[in-house]
């Protein structure tokens, strides 16, 4: 599985979002993921690469392939 679905699964399983809004280009403010979320996302994030991820910095993404970047840039997945 690769970042992306890891995310993307992370985002419809844990945190009930549509699968219909998740795409790459998809805003955090379009995916309506609020502070809290981003919190939850983090601390999934956290269990599966190890990695802690603040939730500012989720916040901070973009979009969800800024988010993606962010994951293989901190923990050298997708390489």
């Amino acid at each position: 599985m690769n970042t992306y679905e890891t995310i993307r699964g992370i985002l419809i399983d844990r945190i009930k979002i549509p699968a219909d809004v998740i795409t790459e280009k998809a805003t955090l403010n379009q995916i309506e993921l609020d502070s809290l979320s981003a919190v939850e996302l983090s601390m999934e994030l956290e269990q599966i690469y190890g990695e802690t991820f603040r939730d500012e910095e989720i916040l901070a993404s973009e979009n969800i392939a800024g988010l993606v970047t962010l994951v293989e840039q901190r923990t050298g997945a997708g390489r």
